[in-house]
């Protein structure tokens, strides 16, 4: 320990009239809050202000309001007044970097696991005057490493060699920023083949630093509209206002001001151009997420299964899932989307007498085949809580005579060859 004391205290060049941000990194319990409280006792005597913040990772992550919890810390150590109100944390950043700018301080941040943290308590360099010193404890050494940028690279274009690279995160970001300063912190200081692998990565798995802080906003909804705003995640995004709100309506939701909710939280969009109802990529993948992890390794209990094109990944876990299951126990299934002819109906209808709740079904037939099992087989397997049934390309001339759907509220058949639903109804 002593030894480690020297290098620290070396390091930090207490003599020197510069700015200097030292990081301690290591494994748990190996002493790191240890060596920064007693460098920390050893060398505060020579600065005007000085606050050690224990726990950083703790109280941040325990509620919304602990990064503030913290700047109130820091502004009242440092300025050794105890009465200091925070607003908010954009307040707080903003009041350490007004007050504090003009005292040589010495602050230690213990147990930092992200850097929002970072630039939250400790921002910019000038934030402090030359000669104030910032420790920093973490088991995270990419948490060092990325607070010393702001943006990728650390400078406005990129390391020669990189330009692809970056280019294909800046298309993964879509615009959305957050993403960007999430995946700049992540990549800033690694190594090309490193690169590759991550944009591979992100490819196959989602962001997640990403995903928990958009899930803050899903977070905030009353319990409708989370149900609301899943629907349209993994089944309703890319419809039409009027249709969503038709589906929606018929499965007993307020789909009006449920949407206008989520569009004022800024979770969906509706185009000026054709009406649809829109979501950023990364937030349909938030909400597909929660989904998936509700029972990510049991996917037949999830509330909502859907294969299309751009989930391959999820198709694949389908498949397995019916083929294993049958299926079976799929009793919380609400909503159910298949297109483009991926899983066979046959398997699909023999298990929709277990799933009691389920209320949406959106499929596209495919082929004469798939149309025929779905006749033989439908009619005693609807379930009574079904309120809206969706067929494409169904190419038979009528709905099988038993066909029986008391609760079906709306059914939809787009090019479709029906002549009349069953015996005695006619085409509309």
């Amino acid at each position: 320990m002593e030894t480690r004391i020297k290098d620290v205290v070396s390091s930090l060049g207490t003599g020197f009239d510069d700015l200097r941000m030292i990081g301690i990194n290591g494994m748990g319990g190996g002493g790191k809050t240890t060596l920064a409280r007693v460098v920390f006792d050893q060398i505060s005597f020579q600065f005007k202000g000085k606050s050690f913040v224990e726990n950083v990772r703790e109280v941040s992550n325990a509620s919304l309001l602990g990064l503030k919890s913290l700047q109130k810390q820091v502004l009242r150590d440092v300025l050794n007044d105890k009465g200091i109100r925070v607003s908010s944390v954009y307040d707080g950043k903003h009041m350490i970097k007004r007050m504090v700018h003009d005292k040589r301080v010495l602050v230690v941040l213990d147990d930092v696991d992200n850097v929002d943290q970072l630039e939250e308590l400790v921002g910019d360099p000038n934030w402090f005057k030359p000669g104030s010193r910032i420790i920093i404890t973490t088991r995270d050494e990419q948490v060092l490493v990325s607070h010393s940028v702001q943006y990728a690279f650390g400078r406005d274009i990129p390391i020669q060699g990189y330009e692809k690279l970056t280019r294909e995160v800046v298309r993964y970001a879509s615009g959305l920023l957050l993403t960007l300063r999430v995946l700049s912190s992540f990549l800033c200081g690694r190594n090309e083949l490193e690169w590759i692998d991550a944009v591979k990565r992100l490819q196959m798995i989602p962001l997640t630093e990403t995903l928990k802080k958009l899930e803050l906003s899903y977070i905030g909804l009353e319990e409708d509209y989370k149900e609301i705003f899943l629907d349209v995640a993994c089944i309703l995004k890319g419809r039409t206002k009027e249709v969503t709100i038709k589906v929606l309506e018929s499965c007993g939701f307020h789909a009006r001001n449920g949407l206008r909710v989520l569009e004022q939280k800024s979770l969906i969009t509706i185009s000026n151009y054709n009406l649809c109802v829109g979501m950023h990529d990364h937030i349909e993948e938030m909400g597909r997420n929660i989904v998936r992890r509700m029972y990510s390794d049991k996917p037949y209990k999830h509330s909502r299964l859907w294969i299309s094109d751009e989930s391959k990944i999820y198709w694949l876990t389908i498949c397995f899932m019916v083929t294993s299951f049958g299926l079976q126990g799929t009793k919380a299934t609400r909503c159910i989307k298949f297109y483009n002819g991926k899983l066979n109906p046959h398997i699909i209808i023999k298990g929709l007498r277990k799933m009691k709740e389920l209320r949406f079904i959106s499929m596209d037939m495919g082929d004469h085949l798939q149309c025929w099992e779905f006749n033989t087989m439908i009619s005693p397997e609807i379930p009574k809580a079904l309120r809206y049934l969706d067929l494409k390309h169904y190419s038979f001339s009528s709905l099988p005579k038993t066909f029986q759907a008391d609760n079906l509220i709306t059914l939809e058949m787009v090019d479709c060859k029906i002549l009349q639903l069953w015996e005695g109804g006619e085409r509309k």
